[in-house]
């Protein structure tokens, strides 16, 4: 499951210009996870309000509310049920079901929106070249990366996959393509 969103990785460089860099460093990653906070609270809350208002707006959704909500389980009153939602579906004017039609897909843009958001780093590490301080834990940070999942699927799921063996495999394959039409431009 190949992620959607890349990997990232701040690094503060030139540490050795600053007074208390990884302080500073901190402060910006502080910054940066209270704006990424507040911006998926915000994506949480639209949401919620679309598909209230589809909720009301939406015949076939109180029909599957009605469902959910009723103490019977009977599968003749939900498929009823449906079924009478959809009639009032379609006797809902074009203007209503354009704009419900807005409102799922703009859920469906939102919820994209929330899997596809960038994973902050856990720090932001102040190094410096000059002195070298602070890379043990930037070459760390680095390598425990290679293995972690983020919000959509992992962020480099090649990386295990298994490559072949020699060179001789490889151009055997490689030759065995080049015979295929559309494949001229191949040859060894």
């Amino acid at each position: 499951n190949d992620s959607k969103t890349p990997k990232i990785i701040l690094v503060g460089t030139h540490a050795d210009m600053v007074e208390d860099a990884q302080s500073l460093a901190d402060d910006i990653h502080k910054s940066l996870t209270e704006y990424f906070t507040t911006c998926m609270n915000d994506l949480k809350d639209r949401i919620k309000s679309l598909e209230k208002e589809l909720e009301n707006s939406d015949p076939r959704k109180k029909a599957k509310l009605h469902n959910k909500a009723s103490d019977t389980d009977m599968e003749l009153t939900d498929e009823a049920s449906t079924k009478q939602g959809e009639k009032e579906y379609k006797k809902l004017s074009a203007d209503k079901k354009a704009r419900i039609l807005s409102r799922e897909s703009e859920i469906k843009r939102l919820y994209h929106a929330q899997q596809c958001s960038i994973a902050l780093p856990t720090t932001i590490q102040a190094v410096s070249s000059k002195d070298l301080s602070n890379f043990d834990a930037l070459k760390e940070q680095i390598s425990s990366s290679l293995t972690e999942i983020g919000p959509s699927g992992k962020y480099f799921p090649h990386l295990e996959v298994p490559v072949p063996g020699s060179w001789f495999q490889v151009r055997r394959f490689v030759r065995q393509q080049s015979t295929q039409k559309g494949c001229e431009c191949m040859k060894l």
